[in-house]
């Protein structure tokens, strides 16, 4: 699983300034300039992320199968983070015309 987090648009604009206008080319500038933006390289990065660390992280962490496989193995994380995008906040979620996901707790709008 790959992301990384910036501190805020301006931050983001010097690791990716093409990603940066996108997003400015899609919300108004509101407060989520100033807010930590979370970029993902792909939906498989973000499905995986959501597993592990994230929504579902209370669900799957620290299991002892004792010996048994780990479903997570399993899991095809394409189609699970397609199933999410389907489903994700608008308003907090986004996907990049190079298929990065960016995610902010403060919301677009």
């Amino acid at each position: 699983m790959n992301y990384e987090i910036f501190d805020n648009l301006k931050d983001l604009e010097k690791s990716y300034p093409k990603l940066s206008t996108e997003l400015l080319q899609n919300f108004d500038m509101e407060e989520w300039i100033n807010e930590q933006l979370f970029i993902y390289n792909n939906i498989e990065d973000f499905a995986e992320y959501e597993l592990h660390d994230g929504w579902y992280a209370d669900r799957f962490n620290n299991t002892d199968y004792n010996g048994a496989p780990d479903p997570l193995d399993y899991i095809n994380y394409k189609e699970f983070g397609e199933a999410l995008k389907d489903s994700w906040d608008n308003s907090l979620y986004f996907e990049s015309k190079t298929g990065k996901i960016i995610a902010t707790n403060y919301g677009w709008y």
